[in-house]
């Protein structure tokens, strides 16, 4: 203990007054009233150093400063007025409503620093954790993640963070929830699950404008199932019906152009079935069959699987066959014999009935008959010439009307070797 003990000091008050009466050598007598002014001035430090008045303090260490007391204690009395110094900033802050929150930690740290055991640091370091875990919650209130508001709220209640407070973060985390929920399962198809964030939604009060987004989600799937159904019964009416109801509300532009092109796929078939079916019309005519190909290619259904392949096959086989017998009939009203010969051998490769072609025969026979001469002719003219693809002409037109067949092996040996220079020549 530095005190210095008040009876020794009374001792040496009285012996130096009695002294100083009995005429006792002047020196021994200032001496005496010096140590006991420097006890006192001790005393009154010491004293002062163990209470709260800082002023108090203040006095005794500016009297202790003048009769040069041992540093020690001068330091000690230093060290607690600092520490007075911090209490009282401690004291002012925490008797604020709604203290500056640096400045708080400054007093804070200042308190540590200087060794300040007092409970109102206690009670200012856990303020400050209040203030900054209510400044952390604040932040977080402003974000819109639910991960970062749901840690705010975990270091706010470590923190001690007011309840009130923290029970508003709480209604703002189930806004959030309810949001990012609604949000996510917009994205998928499932109707109940939908209904279901829409309610949440609505007691968390997230905005209508979300719930109407929402709700018009469930009515695009609910439209999208419907049209499906349709699809898959393949009624065209039916079809169109649910289209023009899923583009009110909104159905995506993808799916309805998908739509779109199944219906024009269904009515394709339907043309074909009518042009190639079992109850198509005999006397269809080859217009109405090209109009069918060329719509159902311009839709894809040659590309399709199942009946509208098989429906337009046989329309492109039709279509052949029709496209024949009107080449026979105009290659025989022209009277030409290489025109018609072509139309009779392309009639036979797409399978025409014979009975249409006999006919066309009949006039091929007649044309070759009378055009004979001049064709063999033509050939002993284009085998004395060096042209190979006029002689190969001249060989397939008399081979076709019968020319004699030495004519015909002389043409072949001559465009033999016409295509034999051709080849040596490249």
């Amino acid at each position: 203990d530095l005190l210095p003990n008040e009876g020794i000091m009374e001792t040496l008050k009285i012996a130096a007054e009695e002294a100083e009466m009995e005429k006792v050598k002047q020196q021994l007598v200032d001496q005496a009233k010096t140590l006991y002014a420097s006890l006192e001035s001790v005393r009154n430090l010491e004293l002062a150093n163990r209470g709260a008045d800082i002023q108090g303090l203040n006095e005794a260490l500016t009297v202790a400063l003048d009769r040069e007391i041992t540093q020690v204690f001068v330091e000690r009395a230093t060290r607690r007025r600092e520490q007075l110094r911090c209490i009282d900033d401690l004291h002012r802050l925490l008797s604020q409503e709604d203290p500056d929150i640096q400045e708080l930690e400054d007093a804070v740290a200042a308190a540590t620093q200087r060794g300040v055991t007092d409970d109102i640091l206690a009670a200012g370091t856990t303020k400050l954790e209040k203030m900054r875990g209510c400044e952390s919650l604040e932040t977080a209130l402003m974000s819109t993640s639910v991960d970062v508001l749901e840690k705010a709220i975990d270091d706010a209640r470590t923190m001690k963070v007011d309840r009130a407070v923290i029970e508003d973060a709480q209604r703002r985390l189930v806004f959030l929830r309810a949001q990012e929920a609604l949000t996510e399962v917009m994205r998928g198809d499932n109707v109940e699950d939908i209904l279901a964030c829409i309610e949440n939604a609505t007691t968390a009060s997230v905005p209508p404008d979300e719930i109407n987004r929402a709700w018009r989600r469930v009515k695009q799937i609910e439209a999208g199932s419907r049209l499906l159904k349709a699809l898959e019964s393949k009624d065209v009416e039916a079809v169109e019906a649910e289209m023009r109801e899923a583009e009110k509300v909104g159905l995506s532009r993808n799916m309805l152009e998908d739509a779109e092109l199944i219906v024009q796929q269904i009515k394709a078939i339907e043309m074909l079935k009518g042009v190639c079916g079992d109850n198509a019309d005999k006397k269809i005519t080859l217009a109405a069959v090209e109009e069918a190909v060329e719509f159902a290619q311009s839709v894809g259904v040659g590309e399709m699987q199942g009946e509208g392949t098989i429906y337009f096959s046989q329309a492109l086989s039709k279509r052949a066959l029709q496209r024949a017998e009107r080449e026979l009939r105009f290659a025989g009203k022209q009277g030409d014999i290489h025109m018609l010969r072509a139309a009779i051998q392309k009639a036979e490769e797409v399978g025409v009935e014979e009975k249409k072609i006999i006919s066309s025969k009949a006039k091929f026979d007649k044309l070759s008959t009378a055009a004979k001469p001049a064709i063999q002719t033509e050939l002993k003219a284009a085998i004395e010439g060096s042209d190979a693809v006029r002689l190969d002409d001249a060989i397939l037109i008399a081979r076709a009307v019968q020319v004699d067949e030495e004519i015909i092996a002389k043409g072949e040996a001559k465009l033999k070797a016409l295509r034999g220079d051709y080849e040596v020549q490249m």
